[in-house]
C-alpha cells in the first residue's frame, strides 16, 4: 500500500514539475484550459442557432459555422483520450481559436455588423488573447480576424460609411488596440512569472542538493558518534540506552574496566546544546579520555583533568560530566560530580538519590586554578552498595520530558511518572527494566521525538 500511495504521489508531482522552456510551459497551461474550453465551445452557442434562424434565416452559412464550432469543440475534446494529442495541446487549443475567431468574424460579417452580434464579436477578441499563447499568436489572431471581418462585411454589401457602422466600427478597432496591449503585457508577466518560477527551482533544488548532503554527512556523523558508544557492557547486570533527539547528539557515556582491580569506570556527560557542535565535543570527550591514562583510575582527578583540555575548547558549552568507578567485589563506589544530576538508587521499594555532599561546576566554565580559587575543585565521595540495589545514572533527557500536548503546563516525566515507571519495572532484569522505562516515557511525550538527548544507564548489584 505504501509503494503504491509513493508511486501515485511521484506521479503527481511529476505532473507538475515546471517545464524546462517557456513553450513547454505554455503547452502545459493549455491542457489545463483545453477541456473546459471545448465544453464550452461544443454548448456556448447552441442557444444562438434559434436566434440566428430568425434574424438570418436567409444566411444558412450561420447555422454551418455555429455548428462547426460544437464540431471543433467536440473533436478536441475527444482527442484528449489519445496520449499523442494530449501532448500537442497547445497546438489544438491554438486550432480551437483561430476556428472560434474566424467564424465569429464571419458570422458578424455576414450579418453587416449587426449589433446584436458586434457585441459578441468584440467579446471573443477580448477574450481569445487571455489564451496560453505568445503574445504575436495573440496579435496574428486578433489581426487576421479583424481582415475577415473586413472582407466578409465587404462581399456582404456592409455599409462601412454609415453613422451606426462607424460607431461599431470604432468600437471594434479600439478593442482589437486594446487586445493587442493587453497581450503583450500579459504575455510578459507569463514570461517572467516562468523565469522567476524557473530561478526559483533552480534555488530550491541546489538548496535540495546541499539539505541532501547534509542529510548524507549527518549520518555518517551518527554513524561515527555511534562508534563512540559502547556496544557491550562490562557486565551483565548493566545495561545502557541512548536516544539522541537529533540525528547527532550531545549525551556520551563509555565503560572502563580496569584490568589489576576488576574494578568497572562508569562515565556520564551531558553537553549543553545539541546537534553537531554537541557531538564535536562529545568526540573531543572520548578522544581525551583514550589519552589519560592512569588518571582513570580517580574520578575526581579525570574531571580535572578533562576540564584542563575543554576549557576555552567548546565556544561557549560546557558539559555536565559524572564519572565513578565501581568494585564488584565489595559494593564499593568512588564516585565525582561535574554538576551533573545525581543518579537514582532504587532499593526495597523506595527511590533515592545517590548522595552528593559536594557538586561540582560543570566543565569548561572554569579554568582548575579558578576552581581552586574559589574552593570548588572536584572531590570524591565514597557509597557501598548493598545487594539488590538498582542504580540509574541518566541524563536531562529523562527527567525533563514533557507531553507534547500540554509542554505549556511545564509538568515532566519526573514529577509525573518516573517513580511510578521505575517502581513497576523494579524485579525485571536490567536491560527490560531500561526499555520499559523508555516505553513510559515515549508515552508520556507522546511522541518518539525528543527536546534533549535521552540517555539511561542502568546497574544491578
Amino acid at each position: 500500500m505504501t509503494k503504491l500511495i509513493n508511486t501515485l504521489k511521484s506521479r503527481f508531482f511529476k505532473k507538475y514539475e515546471l517545464p524546462a522552456t517557456f513553450g513547454e510551459e505554455l503547452n502545459r497551461q493549455s491542457k489545463f484550459a483545453l477541456i473546459p474550453s471545448a465544453i464550452i465551445v461544443i454548448f456556448a452557442w447552441l442557444p444562438y442557432i434559434p436566434i440566428d434562424k430568425n434574424l438570418y434565416p436567409h444566411i444558412p452559412m450561420i447555422l454551418y459555422l455555429r455548428m462547426g464550432l460544437s464540431i471543433a469543440g467536440l473533436t478536441a475534446l475527444i482527442l484528449q483520450f489519445f496520449p499523442v494529442f494530449r501532448r500537442k495541446a497547445g497546438v489544438i487549443l491554438l486550432s480551437l481559436g483561430i476556428y472560434l475567431e474566424i467564424s465569429t468574424a464571419i458570422i458578424t460579417g455576414l450579418t453587416k455588423g449587426d449589433p446584436n452580434y458586434m457585441g459578441g464579436y468584440l467579446f471573443i477578441i477580448m477574450l481569445i488573447i487571455i489564451g496560453p499563447f505568445r503574445f504575436y499568436i495573440g496579435w496574428m489572431m486578433v489581426m487576421g480576424s479583424v481582415t475577415v471581418f473586413f472582407v466578409t462585411g465587404f462581399l456582404s454589401g456592409m455599409d462601412f460609411i454609415s453613422m451606426r457602422s462607424r460607431y461599431g466600427l470604432h468600437d471594434l478597432i479600439a478593442t482589437s488596440l486594446v487586445a493587442i496591449v493587453f497581450a503583450y503585457l500579459l504575455d510578459k508577466i507569463r514570461y517572467n512569472g516562468f523565469l522567476n518560477a524557473k530561478q526559483t527551482e533552480i534555488e530550491r533544488n541546489q538548496l535540495k542538493l546541499k539539505n541532501e548532503k547534509i542529510q548524507k554527512e549527518l549520518h555518517i556523523a551518527r554513524q561515527i558518534q555511534e562508534r563512540l558508544i559502547p556496544k557491550d557492557y562490562p557486565l551483565s547486570t548493566i545495561f545502557a540506552l541512548y536516544k539522541p533527539m537529533a540525528q547527532v547528539g550531545g549525551d556520551f557515556f563509555d565503560f572502563f574496566k580496569m584490568k589489576e582491580t576488576g574494578e568497572i569506570g562508569i562515565f556520564l556527560s551531558d553537553v549543553s546544546g545539541h546537534g553537531v557542535p554537541a557531538s564535536l565535543i562529545t568526540s573531543m570527550l572520548k578522544s581525551f579520555i583514550l589519552q589519560s591514562g592512569d588518571i582513570k583510575k580517580d574520578p575526581k582527578e579525570l574531571l580535572h583533568y578533562l576540564n584542563d583540555l575543554l576549557i576555552h575548547q567548546t565556544v561557549g558549552n560546557f558539559i555536565t560530566a559524572f564519572y565513578g568507578i565501581f568494585n564488584p567485589a565489595d559494593g564499593s563506589f568512588r564516585y565525582s560530580n561535574a554538576g551533573h544530576n545525581s543518579p537514582y538508587i532504587l532499593f526495597n521499594n523506595t527511590i533515592s538519590f545517590l548522595p552528593a555532599p559536594v557538586k561540582g561546576l560543570p566543565l569548561a566554565i572554569m579554568d582548575n586554578k579558578e576552581l581552586d580559587f574559589i574552593n570548588k575543585r572536584y572531590v570524591n565521595h565514597d557509597i557501598v552498595f548493598e545487594k539488590n540495589m538498582r542504580i540509574i545514572f541518566y541524563t536531562d533527557g529523562l527527567v525533563e520530558a514533557v507531553n507534547i500536548h500540554s509542554a505549556a503546563e511545564g509538568v515532566d516525566f519526573e514529577k509525573k511518572a518516573l517513580a511510578k515507571a521505575f517502581l513497576e519495572f523494579k524485579n525485571v532484569p536490567a536491560k527490560h527494566f531500561v526499555l520499559n522505562v523508555f516505553e513510559k516515557l515515549v508515552q508520556f511525550r507522546g511522541s518518539e521525538e525528543f527536546e534533549d538527548d535521552v540517555c539511561i544507564i542502568c546497574m544491578d548489584i
